[in-house]
């Protein structure tokens, strides 16, 4: 069911770039890829363990909003219509030049997939583009930690050495002063499951694991810059469910 998850949010997240036209809010682009989600058999719930910590399908954030403080445990949770509720699209319109994060969640028969990816009506900003490298080096420090018996922690440590290397690390999983301490979590029939990768973990990754990696920079101009990708452990190693193209997707 997780890969029957990945396929549906793989077909969404290619035809995401459809969506887009000029002067479309951050809420109108997410309910377009909610509606299709549903089309394809997105149950519609995403399960959460933690106290209080309800989660809609996800986040669609552009440019200055992806820094919109939050009380979910995670980087980013988007504007959000209200301030009560600060959680997914808001009413901002995405401007040309816009560093625009699709995070969402696929759910097929209860199994969960988390995937982000980057677009921009109009050229990637330069700056935005390097701190999604970075991301992306980040992400691959720590996936080769990802094996049977291979430390949740070091795994960890090597994606925040990582950022540190890129000039970013002030800047990764959220805010200065508002980022998180986590890279990825467990993914299942909840969002939040085990193991947690994060630095002081005690245990080590387990074949058969379902886990979600998200390193994520915030850039006081652009906002959210980042990726996720949700993998699968096997006996050698991760597969990545989430197989799609990392670059940002240019829509001119």
């Amino acid at each position: 069911m997780t890969r029957r998850a990945a396929g549906l949010q793989k077909q969404v997240f290619r035809e995401a770039e459809s969506f887009f036209t000029p002067g479309i809010r951050e809420i109108d682009l997410m309910a377009r890829i909610e509606l299709r989600y549903r089309e394809l058999g997105h149950q519609g719930l995403i399960r959460m363990r933690g106290f209080n910590q309800e989660l809609f399908y996800g986040v669609v954030s552009s440019g200055p909003s992806g820094d919109n403080p939050n009380y979910l445990d995670g980087p980013v949770a988007g504007a959000g219509l209200y301030p009560s509720f600060p959680q997914g699209g808001g009413e901002r319109i995405i401007g040309k030049g816009d560093p625009v994060m699709v995070d969402m969640v696929s759910n097929v028969g209860g199994y969960i997939s988390d995937a982000a990816r980057m677009y921009c009506q109009g050229a990637f900003p330069d700056d935005a583009l390097r701190a999604l490298d970075a991301a992306v080096a980040a992400q691959e420090a720590t996936v080769a930690h990802m094996h049977p018996g291979g430390s949740v922690t070091d795994g960890a440590r090597a994606a925040w050495e990582a950022a540190r290397t890129s000039g970013l690390g002030d800047r990764f999983m959220g805010p200065p002063g508002r980022g998180v301490t986590f890279v990825g979590h467990g993914v299942g029939l909840e969002v939040d499951e085990l193991p947690v990768i994060i630095e002081g973990a005690p245990n080590t990754f387990e074949q058969g694991q379902i886990v979600a990696l998200e390193p994520k920079f915030f850039l006081e101009e652009h906002g959210v810059v980042g990726i996720e990708n949700t993998y699968v452990i096997g006996p050698s190693g991760p597969e990545k469910l989430t197989d799609m193209p990392e670059e940002p997707v240019i829509i001119e």
